[in-house]
């Protein structure tokens, strides 16, 4: 755009000289050859189009001399594309003109010429400032794109970890209470029951019996604290990449998209049933791989389990429909399991051994 308006200051500056010539088709001409040269060279921005039209043109104003009234216009280009054997070769054709045609007025060509050479340093120095500036601008938001990344990993990584801590903090308590805490109240337990056995005194007989129901009850709760800090612990990623580590002889895909807190129920559930289904590869299928795939999606948890192998037809029975019922017991176990999480199991048997597991959030 730039280029533009210094192109048409130019212009309008050649113009004044067209005004003394009488001749009615020479300003017309000098003017149209100009202008055409100029934005062809614009157009076609090739260096060896502009040396050798920059030399016609040249030659054309040593014949016919008024054509030399608009080198300042393609001066401007020459010297955008460093082409100066061209300006000088024009040049020489402006100072011709003006020896032929002396006076206060003409002279004022070496005027624009040199205005068209600095308009032309002016602008290309500018725009070279410009795509520095915007280069450095993109870098600049890189960077920062980059920098956000990071930090934003650093944060996930940070999370993991202080996560990851938790749960063995926690698995660390939970096997303090079941070791030490446990195994004290099960001696307790054991002593107190051997008082009651021993003793002869009637009125220690209810006293005894009383702490014993209090020892059970705490042992009771002791057990479920245990229980409930564990099943915290489990991470459902780790636990299936642990149990397909198990299954070395079989290709594995493994991809799993789920957050780190899904619910307690839903865990035991999808490793029960992949635990279940590793199995039924293993003794019913001729499988070479295995596929699993955990989700979460906006309104419930899927579990997908596939395999390339095929099954004997007397492994499944099937619907009216085609679709396997599946009376084993491995199946109906899985069936109780996702029925108790309101869930739904979907059973292919065609092109490989297809398990389709959706629960629920709401009801999870």
């Amino acid at each position: 755009m730039q280029k533009l308006l210094d192109k048409l200051i130019l212009i309008l500056c050649c113009s004044i000289f067209l005004l003394p010539i009488k001749k009615g088709a020479l300003p017309v001409a000098v003017f149209l050859s100009a202008f055409t040269l100029s934005c062809l060279i614009f157009y076609i921005n090739r260096r060896l189009f502009t040396f050798v039209s920059g030399l016609l043109y040249a030659l054309l104003c040593m014949a016919v001399p008024a054509f030399s009234l608009f080198l300042p216009l393609l001066f401007y280009d020459y010297f955008d594309q460093g082409l100066w054997l061209v300006i000088a070769v024009s040049f020489s054709a402006v100072i011709r003109y003006l020896l032929q045609n002396a006076s206060p007025f003409t002279f004022t060509l070496l005027l624009f010429c040199a205005v068209s050479l600095l308009l032309s340093f002016r602008t290309g120095h500018l725009l070279t400032l410009t795509e520095k500036y915007k280069k450095m601008r993109d870098d600049s938001h890189e960077l920062n794109m980059i920098l956000e990344n990071k930090n934003k990993d650093l944060l996930e990584k940070q999370d993991y970890e202080i996560h990851l801590a938790t749960l063995n903090e926690r698995n660390r308590i939970a096997r303090e209470i079941h070791d030490h805490v446990g195994h004290m109240l099960s001696r307790s337990i054991l002593q107190v029951g051997a008082l009651i056995t021993v003793n002869k005194a009637d009125y220690l007989k209810e006293p005894l019996c009383d702490l014993k129901d209090t020892l059970n009850k705490a042992m009771d709760a002791i057990r479920s604290s245990v229980h409930d800090l564990h099943a915290d612990s489990v991470q459902l990623r780790d636990a299936m990449t642990s149990l397909l580590e198990n299954y070395s002889q079989y290709d594995t895909v493994f991809e799993y998209d789920m957050p780190e807190d899904v619910p307690r129920q839903v865990k035991y559930c999808f490793i029960a049933i992949l635990k279940e289904a590793l199995s039924n590869i293993v003794k019913h299928s001729d499988a070479t791989c295995i596929t699993v795939t955990g989700r979460e999606h906006p309104s419930f948890y899927q579990l997908v389990i596939t395999d390339n192998g095929s099954i004997s037809e007397n492994a499944l029975e099937y619907t009216p429909f085609g679709v396997p019922a599946g009376n084993g017991i491995g199946l109906e176990n899985m069936r109780e399991r996702v029925s108790a999480l309101n869930g739904i199991l979907r059973i292919q048997a065609q092109n490989g051994f297809k398990i389709y597991i959706s629960i629920p959030k709401q009801t999870s």
